[in-house]
């Protein structure tokens, strides 16, 4: 057992049924773990180089405070994350909704990481075939396998099944984990809060998923409708055609130049065009960042974005119109997306040769609709890796994209504000994958493998999704079922409930923060019910 080197987290503000004030949850109240699991679960045939398990990284945290010392002691209930698509440190950090409830409902917390993520690697570099057990089908298996060892008593945490309840959570990639699990292996967890699971974001649902429906949102954040102005989004949509007609000429190229402060002058058509690209890429960022105040959360903790950095951005373009100058439209945008790539206001030029420049978080799902976009506007002749990454043995979205989580995106500058439009090409993305991975996508697999938008046989899954995150668009946002529940903050962005509770939080979040707790002692009540009952070969003879 290893203490766990996590940055501090300050909690803020109370938590329902406990007086909370402003503690730190450090690197005291959490050890890390190591589980010798199974590296394939569903074949009896050895993996390669006959690494048959590998260590899967865990954290146990007990919530700070004198009534945490208790629960270390004899804990109730588990709380339960499922790992998302990154270091599982950066969740351990940011679950305030975990942190902030574990005291008044007595339980240990488990941080799972997924496997091929974060210290959690199944293979060293270069095993040939490595990648293959990259899927969710069996990341769910590891965390069944997790739990089936807690809950009979037989790891570190303190804790037996008949004491009480496993309620699971996981935000954005890991909310689908938990919602999917919840419909796979019901018995090992009673409930899951999903934030900002974007289930139904992929193809063959029914109805279908709008592939444009991502890029609408953000555009939407960009807008009066999001808080910002309908300059902002016109501006901007009017601004990227004029970059392609300058970037033909000599001339033009030199205003691009000067107009966005480039590192280097822009030499080539093709480079210049680039800066449409580039001048997209933070919005998605900001959308699912845009929180009412300043957090570093979509930054991985490499800096901070200010308060609605959305309507930050816009600042930058809502006194211009689609009539303004080139000089004045193409400021505007370098100032917007400065908001993003110069947060730490230390960056002196932009775009091409520029280190310090902030680059988005590789390999997530976050990051997924930009590169997609990207990789079908460039479709697929360019920036493509040899199918060599096949075998680089650490976790990659866009692997796990082009196996089975084929979310597609698509833009058509009508609807949203980003030109040229893409629509989406799935004969295109399968060429990208096959030259980069190696592998061709099984575009309806989720659909079949966990059932579309069937949940009329799921129960206790409580959704969270926020108007203004553009993962919206693929969640579940109206209940199917008293136990199937969907809540809406209408402030909120990418899993704002998620995070530890601040001063400046919109009243809904609050509301729906109490709302999930609701069903939370619901399902601590229902296990509760069923362990009474339980029938035992004892009372199986009355």
């Amino acid at each position: 057992i290893q203490y766990v080197s996590v940055a501090s987290v300050q909690i803020h503000g109370r938590s329902t049924g406990a007086a909370w004030a402003a503690k730190t949850a450090s690197m005291k109240d959490c050890k890390v773990h190591w589980f010798e699991q199974q590296t394939d679960h569903f074949s009896w045939i050895p993996p390669p180089g006959n690494r048959t398990t590998f260590r899967q990284r865990y954290f146990i945290c007990h919530p700070p405070g004198l009534a945490g010392q208790a629960v270390q002691k004899k804990p109730k209930n588990i709380f339960y994350y499922f790992g998302n698509e990154d270091n599982v440190e950066l969740y351990v950090n940011n679950t305030g909704l975990m942190w902030e409830s574990a005291e008044e409902f007595q339980a240990v917390m488990v941080f799972a990481e997924h496997r091929f993520y974060g210290e959690t690697m199944p293979f060293p570099p270069g095993t040939e075939g490595c990648m293959s057990y990259l899927t969710t089908e069996q990341a769910l298996a590891d965390s069944a396998r997790l739990l089936q060892l807690i809950r009979a008593g037989r790891s570190p945490v303190p804790w037996k099944a008949e004491q009480g309840a496993v309620i699971g959570f996981g935000g954005s990639y890991g909310g689908m984990m938990a919602a999917w699990f919840r419909i796979k292996y019901p018995h090992l967890v009673d409930g899951v809060v999903a934030g900002s699971a974007p289930i139904w974001s992929f193809l063959g649902m029914e109805p279908p998923y709008n592939s444009g429906g991502y890029y609408d949102i953000v555009t939407r954040d960009a807008s009066a409708a999001g808080g910002a102005t309908d300059n902002c989004k016109n501006a901007f949509r009017a601004g990227q055609p004029r970059i392609y007609a300058l970037a033909d000429s000599a001339d033009g190229r030199k205003l691009l130049s000067k107009s966005f402060r480039t590192c280097v002058d822009l030499a080539t058509p093709e480079q210049a065009k680039g800066l449409v690209a580039w001048a997209q890429e933070p919005w998605s960022w900001l959308a699912m960042g845009n929180f009412p105040y300043a957090s570093g959360y979509l930054l991985h903790g490499h800096g901070t974005l200010p308060p609605w950095p959305v309507r930050a951005a816009c600042a930058a373009l809502d006194a211009l119109t689609p009539a303004s100058s080139d000089s004045e439209l193409l400021a505007g945008m370098r100032e917007a997306a400065a908001v993003y790539y110069n947060h730490s206001g230390s960056v002196h030029c932009f775009y091409n040769g520029n280190t310090d420049e902030h680059s988005s978080p590789p390999r997530t799902m976050l990051g997924g609709a930009s590169r997609i976009r990207k990789t079908l506007a460039n479709n697929n002749s360019n920036k493509v890796r040899s199918n060599a990454a096949a075998d680089m043995c650490e976790g990659d979205w866009d692997y796990q994209w082009c196996t089975e989580m084929v979310q597609p995106f698509s833009s058509d500058g009508e609807h949203d504000m980003f030109w040229p439009p893409v629509p989406f090409d799935l004969a295109a993305s399968t060429k990208g994958c096959q030259q980069q991975w190696g592998v061709t996508p099984r575009p309806y697999w989720v659909d079949l493998e966990y059932g579309a938008k069937n949940l009329r046989g799921a129960t206790n899954i409580v959704f969270s999704n926020g108007l203004l995150d553009p993962w919206m668009a693929g969640g579940v946002t109206k209940s199917v079922s008293p136990s199937v529940v969907a809540l809406i903050v209408e402030e909120g962005a990418h899993h704002l409930d998620f995070m530890f509770s601040h001063d400046l939080d919109p009243a809904q979040v609050k509301q729906v923060r109490e709302t999930e707790r609701e069903h939370m002692r619901r399902w601590i009540a229902e296990r509760a019910l069923d362990l009474q009952h339980r029938i035992t070969p004892e009372t199986a003879l009355v």
